[in-house]
């Protein structure tokens, strides 16, 4: 079955991160799909404020190495990758916008506002991307050493929350990966 899960304790810490990414990606789709589903740019940017706001993690404790992992992307490869879409977003708001400004001179066919419409969508990606890009690494960075700590004095998050994506086979509704129960309750990194 393909879905959500935790982290399966039969697989290593590589192909369990993978899995995570993954699930990431999923959500990220997801994401991508509700912005363009919004209808007005207020509502846009509402939801791009929302999206910020749920990915500011430095005042919690950890799940796991993988949440402590995904910290260390946070400082090094999110803040890249997010910067370079945002010069891509950029580009296509500065081609939709273009095309837009030909309809209006009449040197292209009428699309009905939707260049324009796609120019001001990409345009306000690029500028949440920017932000999302700097708050994020100040919020990873903080991250570094706050959620470490608070999870030393208060113990780190129950693995309750499906937060991994792939393929698993299992007939059971508890998320244990094995007939052998022990399995389902070994430690995770």
């Amino acid at each position: 079955m393909v879905g959500f899960f935790t982290p399966n304790p039969r697989k290593n810490f590589v192909d369990n991160y993978g899995e995570h990414l993954e699930a990431v990606n999923v959500r990220t789709s997801q994401a991508e799909h509700d912005f363009w589903e919004t209808e007005s740019a207020y509502d846009r940017l509402v939801f791009i404020r929302r999206e910020l706001a749920a990915h500011i993690h430095c005042s919690e404790v950890l799940y796991d190495g993988y949440d402590y992992a995904d910290v260390l992307m946070g400082t090094t490869a999110v803040p890249l990758f997010s910067a370079l879409d945002a010069v891509v977003a950029s580009v296509f708001a500065t081609w939709h916008g273009l095309n837009s400004l030909a309809v209006m001179a009449g040197c292209a066919d009428d699309d009905e506002g939707k260049h324009a419409d796609n120019a001001l969508g990409y345009l306000m990606i690029a500028a949440g991307l920017l932000v999302f890009t700097l708050v994020g690494l100040v919020d990873s960075l903080i991250s570094l050493l706050s959620r470490p700590l608070l999870t030393a004095i208060y113990g780190s998050k129950p693995q309750d929350c499906p937060r991994f994506h792939g393929y698993r086979e299992t007939d059971h509704d508890d998320d244990s990966f094995d007939d052998d129960p022990s399995l389902a309750d070994a430690p995770t990194l």
